[in-house]
């Protein structure tokens, strides 16, 4: 048996197609692109089940952005270590549920495709993050993910929500994003469970602050991710002093680059 699980790799290896690029851009970053396409069942060629990854990840130019993004986006990896990372751990779990598909490996369900791509919004110092994730591993539905994250490049930091607005208000903040999920999605909220605790997953924006809830979390999965925004004027009895200012800095500033890595 042992030997067989070795030819088998080696046959995967042969048959894996992978690609590597990297983008410069004029706004400082690089964008690395990374591909990769294996078969698990090597022996029925272009009939088998596939897993497909692609990862599309920025890599700011200078050493100091570079080890902020890192540490925040990328678990303290270079982003290129950080996609090689995340194709073995989708591969090696793609390749343990290889028996579940033994009898039916013409399956299209047997199909596995992980995409990870990034947007960013800049007002001046502030940059916006927006990472999501495309994972599909199979059975009837795909999982869809938005992350959002708030950086200072000034002074090269990430902001929490507690930089904004101090957790002694955090109970007056969850009362208004009550109110606001409810207005955005009136005609559903007995399909609403009522759990909105504010979280690290908000986004800033010159008209407000923005948070967003993945499938699943505070809904049924058709609801797909929920996002709202609070307008600053609505928030401005509960911000911190970073946020008042934070928030006049928005205010006054206009979008001066958009970085975009998508599908």
């Amino acid at each position: 048996m042992p030997k067989i699980k070795i030819l088998i790799f080696i046959s995967i290896i042969i048959i894996n197609t992978a690609s590597c690029a990297v983008f410069s851009r004029t706004d400082g970053f690089k964008m690395l692109k990374i591909k990769h396409t294996v078969l698990m069942y090597p022996e029925l060629g272009s009939r088998s089940p596939k897993l497909k990854f692609e990862a599309v990840l920025p890599r700011p130019s200078t050493i100091e952005q570079n080890t902020l993004f890192a540490k925040s986006l990328y678990n303290g990896l270079d982003c290129a270590d950080y996609a090689g990372k995340s194709f073995n751990n989708v591969k090696n779990k793609y390749f343990d549920a290889k028996p579940v598909g033994e009898t039916i490996v013409e399956s299209a369900g047997l199909n596995w495709e992980y995409v990870e791509s990034y947007s960013a919004r800049s007002y001046g110092d502030i940059v916006v993050m927006e990472r999501k994730r495309f994972i599909f591993s199979g059975g009837a539905h795909p999982e869809n993910e938005k992350e959002y994250f708030v950086f200072n490049i000034k002074s090269n930091r990430q902001l929490h929500l507690e930089n904004i607005i101090p957790q002694k208000n955090h109970a007056e903040l969850r009362r208004a994003l009550i109110d606001a999920v409810k207005l955005k999605y009136k005609n559903s909220n007995s399909e609403i469970n009522g759990v909105y605790v504010p979280s690290e997953n908000f986004f800033v924006t010159p008209q407000g602050l923005g948070f967003a809830w993945t499938s699943y979390s505070i809904a049924p999965g058709y609801f797909g991710i929920i996002e709202v925004e609070l307008g600053w004027n609505e928030l401005k009895d509960i911000l911190s002093g970073e946020g008042r200012s934070l928030a006049g800095t928005l205010r006054s500033s206009r979008q001066t680059q958009k970085i975009t890595a998508s599908r």
